[in-house]
């Protein structure tokens, strides 16, 4: 078309050569030419100057006598193209210059009666122009309009998404097949309007989704939004959709077009995701909650109140298993009133069956639920919902978690799985606080059986013995009062002996019969009496029931197979359910009767002081037989090893006052073994390192005792050192070579030596050469040198047969 009208305006002009230039965004390119061959690169694109485009746009035009006139670059000049005379006039569009025709001439001429109506065609050309190119860009956006509405046919046939195509000006609405695959619409049940799809959004999202559109098709160009969209079926799927506004060129929106992507799914699995993160949360934060607990109380308070929290519950309950009374009793409650006072058996009510069959209960109405506690009648609101879960240290139930939702409220499975994984969490969580508790008491108890035992060895003060084990009993055991009776023969009663934590201070003077009420039951049974409540019990001393006390225990003080009395505790309130406190009670029984036995023991010492002025060695030798009395595997060993000790002693040069000193520690030279419990001097297997540090101090306690008897001071050697090595190595002080008394060194070597050749529950006796070799071997090492071979030549001397064995 532009090839067609040049040709027609040069012929109209007979003119030899034309070119025509359209406007291009780097200037003027060569469009069309006419009359010419080949056209050289310099005219395919020119640059126009600032007076050129100035006089072309007015409608003006160039005229150049060639090559004279031409003011423009030399390889412009269309002197170059073989022309004498050219003209040029612009192609005008309204006031825009779209491009400009150049035409040549091979002879000069007058022309100008021409330009007037040439420059007339230039604008009646240029506006043919723009129409030319309009129709070009209208076809080409008509067929790419075409194109794309193919492509978003396909699209809408490919995808998975509910594509939607809504003409505005129409208002009808065209839906791909996603709106059947993705929510199950036919065709036929698809209204033609928007109308339709805001009916099918659910009513809690429709308003704000429609508000949004609105803005978005005021002054927008994208579009999206998330809600739930009603399925086929009834139920809703979360959905996404995303459109796109067309607008006509007066930015009126006429179209719309977009898709609805069904979210379901990742919607499940993030809340999924929020949940699990819910628990998490929960999890850890209760988990840092109890880091912080120090006694089972506090953490089970704790426990139970970030439980409620995790799962919006407004009350709940733990409940503990009491193996004593087999009861389910509360440990800690929020909210519940009167739930505190309510116990249930295993298999009574909703926590007693979740208890027995460890298999989690939940309720939509509690108060209505056939398998409520008849006790709990009244205390529950109607149409609460609620649940209870084991509580299980390892697999062992120990307990039961229960909650309680408010009125008109549910407990969604996700936090019913919290639940139980929170009560597991409060079972391990118990578990380890009830080991730890558990270890710290036995530790406590024993520094406190250490204490009692101190207080027993310090010396023969009954008062203060006893005094001091009371008040471990209160402390250890958790009693409000304490006391001791000791047991009269004589009587066959039991009389108050020391009492702590009464009111006023005193403990009761009355006596007790053998036999008669809790205390004398357990004396004249000989075992531990437990009641839980002494109003109900058969009680004798009622004075006392005036203090409040609920909880009584009675533990019998046998030593040595003798009764000596009974320990009985009080408490306001009810016993403690562990078997270890029990198991602590009869322990410090046995603790006072071995005070109480010492301390006898210790009297009928004292009193056979007063006889020694008379008969020193006779009394001695009467404690020596008491001594091995106690322990049956030492029997005669104090008169042997005395009479052994004091040849030896002899055999060494020590003189005759001498030989009564070493005769008199020889016969007392296990005697601070009244300080070592029972548990420990005739344990029949190996002892601990514990008990051979109780052990080890007889030879303390001997010195303490008997230093007190001046004239049994002399004789504190061999009781004191007779346990020291010559290397060093032996106790209570680790003396090492002459050190060591003379004395004592002499005894050690007969108290082995008689040791070895008597028989023993764990082995027979050695033979006497072969006792004797072992005494020679340690000679350098346990034994002084010289002391040993005075003691083989002395050996030596009185033979085999007259040897002791």
């Amino acid at each position: 078309m532009r090839q067609r009208g040049l040709e027609e305006v040069a012929g109209l002009l007979h003119a030899d050569a034309a070119l025509l230039h359209l406007a291009c965004p780097e200037g003027y390119r060569l469009a069309a030419v006419y009359g010419l061959g080949e056209v050289p690169a310099a005219h395919r694109l020119h640059q126009l100057s600032g007076e050129e485009f100035d006089t072309l746009s007015a409608g003006l035009w160039f005229e150049w006598d060639l090559p004279e006139d031409y003011g423009g670059p030399a390889e412009n000049n269309y002197h170059l193209l073989g022309a004498r005379h050219a003209i040029a006039v612009g192609l005008r569009a309204g006031p825009e210059l779209v491009g400009y025709a150049s035409f040549l001439f091979r002879d000069r001429a007058d022309r100008r009666p021409l330009m007037t109506a040439l420059s007339a065609l230039g604008a009646i050309w240029g506006l043919q122009h723009e129409r030319l190119l309009e129709s070009e860009r209208r076809g080409g956006a008509e067929q790419a309009l075409r194109e794309s509405e193919g492509r978003f046919r396909l699209l809408a046939r490919a995808t998975n998404d509910a594509v939607w195509d809504w003409d505005l000006l129409r208002g009808e609405v065209w839906w791909g097949e996603g709106l059947q695959t993705q929510f199950g619409y036919r065709a036929e049940e698809v209204g033609p309007g928007a109308g339709w799809w805001l009916e099918q959004i659910h009513p809690d999202d429709r308003a704000r989704v429609a508000a949004s559109l609105d803005r978005a098709l005021e002054q927008g160009a994208e579009w999206s939004g998330e809600y739930r969209f009603r399925r086929a079926d009834g139920g809703y799927a979360h959905v996404l959709d995303r459109g796109h506004v067309v607008r006509d060129a007066g930015g009126r929106a006429v179209r719309m077009v977009g898709g609805i992507t069904d979210l379901t799914a990742r919607k499940e699995s993030e809340d999924r995701l929020r949940l699990r993160l819910a628990e998490l949360e929960a999890v850890n934060r209760v988990s840092g909650a109890l880091r912080t607990t120090r006694t089972s109380d506090e953490m089970l308070s704790v426990l139970l109140e970030e439980t409620l929290r995790a799962v919006g519950a407004e009350r709940g309950a733990i409940c503990l298993y009491q193996p004593r009374s087999g009861e389910l009793v509360p440990a800690c409650a929020r909210g519940w009133s009167g739930v505190p006072d309510l116990r249930v058996r295993p298999g009574e009510g909703i926590t007693g069956r979740v208890f027995a069959t460890g298999e989690p209960y939940f309720s939509d109405d509690l108060a209505a639920d056939p398998h409520r506690h008849p006790g709990m009648a009244g205390r529950l609101p109607p149409g609460c919902a609620g649940g209870a879960v084991p509580v299980r240290a390892g697999a062992e139930p120990v307990g039961v978690l229960s909650v309680l939702a408010g009125p008109g409220r549910r407990l969604a499975p996700e936090q019913a799985r919290l639940l139980s994984a929170l009560a597991d969490m409060a079972g391990a969580a118990l578990h380890r606080q009830q080991l730890h508790e558990a270890a710290v008491r036995r530790v406590e108890r024993l520094q406190a059986l250490r204490a009692v035992d101190r207080a027993i060895t310090s010396g023969p003060d009954l008062e203060f013995a006893l005094g001091v084990l009371l008040q471990e009993a209160l402390g250890q055991l958790g009693a409000e009062a304490a006391g001791v009776l000791l047991f009269d023969p004589a009587a066959l009663a039991l009389a108050p002996a020391a009492g702590r934590g009464f009111r006023g201070g005193a403990y009761p003077a009355s006596r007790v019969r053998l036999g008669e009420g809790l205390a004398g039951r357990a004396a004249l049974e000989r075992r531990a009496v437990l009641e839980e409540d002494l109003r109900a019990a058969a009680f004798v001393r009622r004075e006392l029931l005036g203090e409040g006390f609920t909880g009584y225990a009675a533990a019998p003080l046998v030593a040595k197979g003798e009764l000596k009395g009974v320990l009985e505790l009080f408490l306001r309130g009810p016993l403690p359910a562990e078997p270890e406190w029990a198991e602590f009670l009869e322990t410090l029984a046995g603790q006072a009767a071995i005070a109480v036995d010492n301390f006898r023991l210790f009297e009928r010492l004292q009193r056979a002081n007063g006889e020694l002025e008379l008969a020193y060695d006779a009394t001695i030798e009467g404690w020596s037989r008491a001594l091995d009395l106690r322990d049956e595997e030492t029997e005669g060993h104090s008169l042997r090893v005395t009479e052994m000790a004091v040849e030896l002693a002899r055999a060494v040069g020590m003189g005759e006052e001498e030989l009564v000193h070493v005769r008199r520690g020889a016969l007392l030279h296990d005697v601070g073994k009244l300080g070592v419990p029972d548990a420990v001097l005739l344990k029949p297997g190996p002892l601990s390192e514990e008990e051979w540090a109780v052990m080890k101090k007889h030879p303390v306690h001997a010195h303490e005792w008997l230093s007190a008897i001046p004239y049994l001071r002399p004789a504190l050697d061999i009781p004191y050192c007779h346990h020291e090595r010559w290397d060093g190595t032996g106790y209570p002080r680790g003396l090492g070579g002459e050190e060591i008394p003379l004395a004592a060194r002499v005894f050690a070597v007969v108290d082995v030596y008689d040791a070895l050749t008597s028989d023993r529950p764990y082995r027979p006796a050695w033979p006497r050469e072969k006792a004797l070799e072992h005494v020679r071997a340690q000679a350098g090492r346990h034994f002084d040198p010289a002391v040993v071979e005075a003691f083989l030549r002395l050996m030596g001397q009185k033979g085999a047969g007259s040897a002791p064995a």
